[in-house]
């Protein structure tokens, strides 16, 4: 054994860090300083999720979406790719809500509505 490991161990034994389960699962029970149960980091995952309203570029549609860990700059246009792609397309945001009934599985941005038509 190396001098520099000498006295660790593989995995955390008491941490806030989730280790390997040997049934494939990862819990912070699992750290038993195996290397097999190496630690893994934080368990705990964040989302943020925005809410905005959209205009259609060259038309009065509007949308209530929400989107997950992107936020997006009001008067900005965005080619939006809706969950449902039906309502895919080059929309306007026009200000922050508090809820939306939308999802946005993505979005590329665009200096104005003309670029964006053009790029879609």
């Amino acid at each position: 054994m190396s001098r520099m490991y000498k006295g660790r161990s593989a995995s955390p034994r008491s941490s806030k860090r989730g280790c390997l389960c040997r049934d494939g699962s990862y819990s912070r029970k699992c750290c038993d300083g195996s290397y097999y149960a190496q630690g893994i980091g934080s368990v705990t995952k964040t989302t943020t999720t925005y809410y905005y309203k959209l205009q259609k570029c060259g038309h009065s549609s509007q949308k209530e979406i929400y989107i997950e860990n992107v936020e997006l700059t009001v008067n900005n246009v965005y080619y939006f790719n809706f969950a449902n792609a039906n309502h895919s397309g080059c929309y306007t945001v026009t200000h922050t809500r508090t809820s939306g009934d939308q999802k946005i599985n993505s979005v590329v941005a665009y200096n104005n509505c003309d670029a964006c038509i053009a790029a879609n």
